[in-house]
């Protein structure tokens, strides 16, 4: 157990790998270039943690690597949190504030971002090449762009976005990906924006205040989405065009 430290300007401060399992808990990680790498097929806890103008704050990376990562705090970082090479970690009730991007799923990242809160940031979550993660509950807030499923699928459900600059969520050529049951309000731009040949299945969501269209999908997603459900308040559904 790792407890109450304080890690500052480190090369990298905590370096978990050969199938760890230890607990870091109440630790202070400031101005390092790489706060907490996780690797090897470990499986840590991470509890209360606090990073601070880090490089990197959290990577976790390699196949059946995981690791349970709840109530940490992370606040101006270049890159908060990175998922990479099909590792699948759980990132519960974490604060991120002031980063290029609160998680990134890459590389074929799984594991899930759940009830997480993410404010001003450029892009609150992203999932890409062929990452497959559950977005979960998350509250992001005053980001430039909310969600981006870029090359992706996974499930993105139950995610309150509000007052995001430009577009709520984003699917990119995407595939396969279900959005469910999410609460956007007050977006710059569009609420979804669906382009280059995106499949998705669009169920329950609510879309309120898109300053351009609570729904903008391309003429290539014609045949290639569904929608179910969903209170998105102004307007009639036509592919290639906006609501």
């Amino acid at each position: 157990t790792v407890r109450k430290n304080t890690f500052s300007s480190l090369s990298t401060a905590i370096d978990i790998k050969s199938n760890s399992k230890g607990k870091y808990f109440n630790n202070t990680f400031d101005h390092s270039v790489l706060g907490v790498c996780v690797s090897t097929k470990s499986n840590p806890t991470l509890l209360d943690n606090i990073f601070t103008n880090c490089k990197q704050a959290i990577l976790v990376e390699g196949k059946l690597c995981q690791g349970n990562f709840t109530r940490n705090k992370i606040v101006d970082c270049e890159s908060s949190i990175l998922v990479l090479s099909e590792a699948s970690p759980q990132f519960i009730s974490n604060i991120i504030s002031g980063s290029p991007v609160g998680i990134t799923f890459s590389d074929k990242g799984k594991g899930c971002a759940r009830n997480n809160d993410i404010s001003h940031c450029t892009t609150g979550l992203l999932t890409e090449d062929a990452s497959n993660p559950t977005i979960d509950k998350n509250k992001i807030e005053q980001c430039s762009t909310g969600i981006i499923v870029k090359s992706s699928s996974g499930k993105v459900t139950r995610n309150t976005i509000l007052n995001t600059e430009e577009t709520a969520i984003k699917l990119d050529a995407s595939s396969g990906t279900l959005l469910e049951s999410n609460t956007i309000v007050g977006s710059g731009k569009e609420g979804f924006l669906i382009i280059h040949a995106s499949r998705a299945t669009l169920v329950t969501n609510t879309v309120q205040g898109s300053k351009v269209s609570p729904l903008n999908c391309t003429e290539d997603c014609q045949s290639t989405i569904e929608l179910q459900d969903n209170n998105l308040q102004k307007g009639i559904f036509s592919a290639s065009k906006s609501l």
